[in-house]
C-alpha cells in the first residue's frame, strides 16, 4: 500500500484537489535532480579536442628538452644546406621527423595521465547521475508546504549540494492512484505530484553512490517496471526529461 509522506503540523500544506469527476487528490511535488558529467568520455570527438589543445598549450608552455634542441638545430642545419649555405659543413646523424613525432608522443603519454584522470573520489565521472529516493528509486517526493513548489523541492534534494532550478515552473506531472484500502484510510482517491528540474552547483562535490543512478539504470528500471502501469507511466515522464 502506498503511504503518504509525513505531515508537520507546524506548517501549512496545499493537500486536497477536488477534480470535476469529484474526486479527492493529494499535491505532492517530487525533484528531478541531476549531477552533470564530469569528464568526456575517451575517443569521443570532444576527448579529442581537449587532447590537442593541452598538446598545443603544453607545447608553448614547457621548456624545450635537449632533443627538441637538437632537432630544431639539424632541421635548420639541413634547409641551410638546401639553399646552398654551410656546404663544407658535417651534418652528421640526423632524426627524421617521424623519430621525433614518436618522441613527442611518448613524451605526451608519460604526462597525459597527470593532467586529466579518473579520481577515485568522483564517480561515474563520465555520466549524469539523476538522485533518487532509495526507499522508492524514484526522485524524492513531498508535501508542497506554503503553496511553494520550489522551495518545497529543494527540501527534498540531496543535503551536500545546493542546487538550480531550471524553471520555477514543474516541467511535468503524474498521478498515483489509491486502490481501495489507502482510499478508505485516507480519504483520497490518489496524488498528483508536480516534478521540478534541477542541478547540483557543484559536479566535483562527493556523492553518496546508493542516491545516485545513471540513465542506463533508469532505463532499466522503467523497462522492469512494464507490469506496473502507474509505476512506467511515472519512469516514462522522468525519462522524457532525462
Amino acid at each position: 500500500m502506498l503511504k503518504l509522506p509525513k505531515h508537520n503540523l507546524a506548517r501549512s500544506y496545499v493537500r486536497s484537489y477536488v477534480d470535476s469527476n469529484s474526486r479527492k487528490w493529494d499535491l505532492n511535488v517530487s525533484l528531478l535532480c541531476h549531477r552533470r558529467p564530469i569528464l568526456v568520455p575517451d575517443f569521443s570527438p570532444a576527448a579529442a579536442n581537449i587532447k590537442d589543445f593541452h598538446v598545443e598549450e603544453t607545447a608553448r608552455l614547457s621548456c624545450l628538452s635537449n632533443w627538441e634542441i637538437t632537432d630544431s638545430n639539424q632541421q635548420k642545419m639541413i634547409k641551410d644546406r638546401a639553399v646552398g649555405k654551410d656546404a663544407g659543413r658535417e651534418l652528421g646523424f640526423i632524426e627524421s621527423l617521424t623519430d621525433v613525432a614518436q618522441k613527442r608522443e611518448i613524451q605526451f603519454e608519460e604526462y597525459w595521465p597527470t593532467v586529466v584522470r579518473e579520481k577515485t573520489e568522483f564517480y561515474k565521472p563520465t555520466e549524469q547521475l539523476i538522485f533518487i529516493d532509495t526507499k522508492t528509486n524514484l526522485p524524492p517526493r513531498g508535501p508542497i508546504i506554503n503553496g511553494n513548489l520550489q522551495e518545497s523541492a529543494r527540501l527534498l534534494g540531496p543535503e551536500e549540494f545546493e542546487i538550480s532550478f531550471t524553471s520555477p515552473f514543474p516541467i511535468s506531472h503524474y498521478k498515483i492512484g489509491f486502490g481501495k484500502a489507502a482510499k478508505a484510510d485516507t480519504g483520497l482517491d490518489g496524488v498528483i505530484v508536480f516534478l521540478l528540474h534541477a542541478y547540483v552547483n557543484d559536479s566535483f562535490g562527493s556523492i553518496l553512490p546508493s542516491n545516485w543512478i545513471t540513465s542506463n539504470d533508469l532505463e532499466k528500471l522503467k523497462t522492469d517496471s512494464k507490469m506496473n502501469s502507474s509505476l512506467f507511466s511515472i519512469y516514462k515522464e522522468i525519462s522524457a526529461v532525462n
